[in-house]
C-alpha cells in the first residue's frame, strides 16, 4: 500500500506514526476514510497534538515533534483530509465553534434521499473502474504539473477587489443571521475561495499540452516559448471564468457551513433554504452598482447560482418595496 500510494496516511494511525509518515513524504499527505468515527476514536486520546498538526497544517505553518533522539521539523506541511460520515461523527470532531476545526473544514451537508433512489443500485457495480479511471486522470494532471516550471500564481488585483467585496457582502449577512461567532468562517472562507481557483488554474494549466488559448496564463509577461510548450510567466493570474467558478462554489460552501453551525448549537432545522432565500437576496442586492441594467442583474445572478427567474421576482419585490426605482425600461437605481 505504502508502494502504490505513498502519500496516503491511514486515518487510524496514533500521532508518532502519523507525524512519521508525513514527514518522510517530505509534508505530503492525504488522509481518506468513509467512517469519520475511523478518526474521531483515535484522535480523542491524542487531542492535543493532533488538533496542533492539523490547525498548523491548514494554514502551512511549520509543525514540529520532538523524540528522544532528534527533533523532527516539516516546514510547509501540505496535508489533504477528506472525511465522510453522519453528523453525530462530525460532531465528535467538531464539538463546538472554539476548538479550531470548524473553520479550517469544509463541510458539505448531503440530506437523505427520500424515496430510496434506485440510481444507486445501479451505478453501484462499476463504482471501482469510475474511481480508477478518475485517479488515474489526476495522477497523469499532477506528472504534466510536476513537468511544469516553478511559477507564482495570484488573483488580478480586480478579483481581490471583488473577493473583498464579496466575502464583506457574506459577512454582513451571516453575522447578522448567526452571530459574530462565525467569524472566522467567512474570514478564513477567503483563503479556501484563492485555493479552490489556484486548483481550476492548474487543472487547466496540467490539461494541456499548447496554451495559447489556455485562459489560466494571464500574465502581463507571458510569452511563447521557441519549444511551443506552454506559455511559461513569472505570474500566472487566474482567469475571470476560473475566479467566477470558485467564488460561486466558495459562496455555496458557506451556506453549508452555516447550517452545521446551527447544527453544533443544537439546531437541526432545514437552514438552507432560509438561508438562501434571505441571505443570497441581499447579498445580491448589495452586489449591484448604484445604477445597473436589467442584463447586469441577470449576469451577477447567474455568478451567484440564482435562477434568471428568481433574480427578477426579486427585482420587482425591490420596486414595490422602494429600494429601487425604474430610472427607465431595463434601468434601475438602487435608493439609500
Amino acid at each position: 500500500m505504502e508502494d502504490i500510494y505513498p502519500t496516503l496516511i491511514p486515518g487510524d494511525s496514533t500521532f508518532p506514526a502519523f507525524f512519521k509518515r508525513l514527514y518522510e513524504n517530505g509534508g505530503h499527505g492525504y488522509v481518506h476514510e468513509s467512517e469519520g468515527s475511523v478518526i474521531t476514536d483515535i484522535w480523542k486520546s491524542q487531542a492535543a497534538t493532533y488538533n496542533s498538526i492539523l490547525r498548523k497544517a491548514a494554514e502551512h505553518e511549520t509543525v514540529s515533534h520532538n523524540r528522544v533522539k532528534e527533533m523532527q521539523v516539516i516546514p510547509c506541511p501540505q496535508l489533504s483530509l477528506l472525511l465522510t460520515g453522519t453528523f453525530s461523527q462530525y460532531h465528535h470532531l467538531v464539538p463546538n465553534i472554539e476548538n479550531g476545526y470548524f473553520s479550517r473544514l469544509l463541510p458539505l451537508i448531503v440530506r437523505d434521499t427520500q424515496p430510496f433512489d434506485s440510481r444507486y443500485v445501479e451505478a453501484a457495480a462499476p463504482a471501482e473502474p469510475v474511481s480508477r479511471q478518475v485517479g488515474q486522470q489526476l495522477a497523469n494532471l499532477c506528472t504534466r504539473l510536476y513537468c511544469q516550471p516553478e511559477q507564482e500564481w495570484s488573483l488580478t488585483q480586480e478579483q481581490k477587489s471583488r473577493l473583498a467585496q464579496h466575502l464583506s457582502t457574506e459577512y454582513k449577512a451571516l453575522i447578522g443571521m448567526l452571530g459574530e461567532n462565525f467569524h472566522s468562517a467567512v474570514v478564513r472562507m477567503a483563503v479556501q475561495i484563492e485555493r479552490i481557483a489556484m486548483i481550476l488554474t492548474a487543472m487547466r494549466i496540467g490539461s494541456v499540452e499548447r496554451a495559447p488559448h489556455c485562459a489560466g496564463l494571464r500574465g502581463p509577461r507571458a510569452h511563447r516559448e521557441q519549444n511551443d510548450r506552454p506559455y511559461m510567466v513569472d505570474t500566472i493570474y487566474c482567469s475571470d471564468q476560473d475566479y467566477e467558478a470558485a467564488e460561486m462554489i466558495g459562496g455555496k460552501l458557506i451556506l453549508h457551513a452555516a447550517v452545521a453551525y446551527k447544527m453544533i448549537e443544537g439546531e437541526k432545522t432545514e437552514l438552507v433554504p432560509q438561508i438562501e432565500t434571505s441571505c443570497q437576496k441581499q447579498m445580491l442586492y448589495e452586489r449591484l452598482k448604484g445604477e445597473y441594467e436589467h442584463q447586469e442583474l441577470l449576469t451577477e445572478a447567474k455568478v451567484q447560482g440564482i435562477s434568471r427567474a428568481t433574480a427578477q421576482r426579486w427585482n420587482e419585490r425591490w420596486l414595490t418595496e422602494g429600494k429601487i426605482c425604474r430610472l427607465q425600461r431595463g434601468m434601475y437605481r438602487k435608493i439609500s
